[in-house]
């Protein structure tokens, strides 16, 4: 297993919103169910802009990462 630094700002609000929860134990495994959640829900998105020349494929890279934006902000990682 990895450690990954979050602000303690951040792990604060990540104890405030799974307090009472009987889903999550602990801030840790809540980080892993959204990472997890995350990476798996969205198996095509390729967030690499290599290669990528035609008009089209940026827009759509443009709405993914903007899809990917509103989930970690609706998760409480951003604001």
């Amino acid at each position: 297993m990895k450690n990954i630094p979050l602000s303690d700002d951040l792990y604060a609000q990540i104890q405030a919103h799974i307090q009472g929860s009987d889903e999550f134990d602990s801030p840790e495994e809540y980080v892993d169910f959204v990472l997890q959640s995350v990476l798996n829900g969205d198996e095509d998105m390729d967030l690499d802009d290599d290669d990528e020349d035609d008009e089209d494929e940026d827009d759509e890279d443009g709405e993914k990462k903007s899809k990917v934006r509103d989930r970690l902000e609706n998760l409480g990682y951003l604001d």
